[in-house]
């Protein structure tokens, strides 16, 4: 842009017949002509530049989304541990200045006990809670936060975690989760998976998330908790690459950690 500001300061400036030189010079037959393509020049330059500072400026929006099961199998040490590392998670994304985010959690127990709360909301003041109840409707749950994700056109980053198989689901539902997972992961969502060696071969095989989407743990609340510490670590290096415009479908967790 330099280069045109300054040959059209030296057209402004310059005597008629060097003028009329310049604009012969540069392939134009009159001073006019030459004159208005300087000035072109600038302004698709200047407007050029303001883009691109303006999207180097806005950060990208990311929804994260917890799924946590909530049945009676996570009484005790588990269910401790799980409130501790969702709010330990939402400290991060806090502290974490890759990205704007949104906010929600479903926690759930059987079929007719599936709570979404704080739907694409701002990150929580106060300290997430819940209480362990009733089955465990895995499936059912994924479906009805897809439901509320439905057109999202930003990043969705959804981790789910579990201590048991679905039990109160139909078959059906399982079938409308696996593909809906299938489809959403092409696009613009990335589903992860937190569960025992047993429940994490299954959801690969049965839901298609993708085995480096997915971390297992011992089915102890120690094993929960670290795994929850490495879901906070790993939600940091996500954002970063969201902000790069990298690829984040897959490889959320860059080594399958079995707790």
């Amino acid at each position: 842009m330099k280069m045109y500001e300054n040959l059209l300061t030296k057209l402004k400036n310059a005597a008629k017949a060097r003028k009329e030189s310049m604009a012969i010079e540069n392939g134009f037959s009159t001073v006019a002509e030459f004159k208005s393509y300087l000035e072109t020049q600038i302004k698709n330059l200047t407007v050029s530049s303001e883009s691109k500072e303006l999207k180097t400026k806005v950060k990208p929006t990311i929804h994260v989304i917890d799924i946590i099961d909530c049945s009676t199998s996570m009484s005790g040490s588990k269910h401790k541990e799980a409130l501790i590392g969702i709010n330990e998670g939402i400290k991060s994304l806090k502290q974490d200045t890759n990205a704007n985010f949104t906010y929600t959690i479903c926690n759930f127990g059987d079929r007719k006990d599936i709570q979404i709360i704080g739907l694409k909301s701002q990150l929580p003041a106060n300290e997430i809670s819940f209480k362990v109840r009733g089955c465990t409707a895995l499936y059912k749950s994924i479906c009805e936060v897809f439901k509320e994700f439905a057109g999202t056109r930003e990043k969705v980053l959804m981790n789910i975690y579990t201590d048991g198989e679905d039990n109160d689901s139909t078959e059906e539902e399982r079938t409308e989760a696996a593909q809906l997972i299938k489809k959403l992961n092409k696009k613009n969502f990335t589903i992860t998976f937190i569960g025992t060696r047993h429940d994490t071969a299954a959801v690969q095989r049965l839901l298609n998330i993708d085995a480096s989407n997915t971390l297992s743990y011992d089915g102890t609340g120690e094993g929960l908790k670290k795994s929850l510490q490495v879901n906070n670590i790993s939600r940091s290096t996500y954002s970063a690459k969201v902000a790069a415009g990298e690829d984040v479908r897959t490889g959320f967790y860059k080594t399958i950690v079995n707790k």
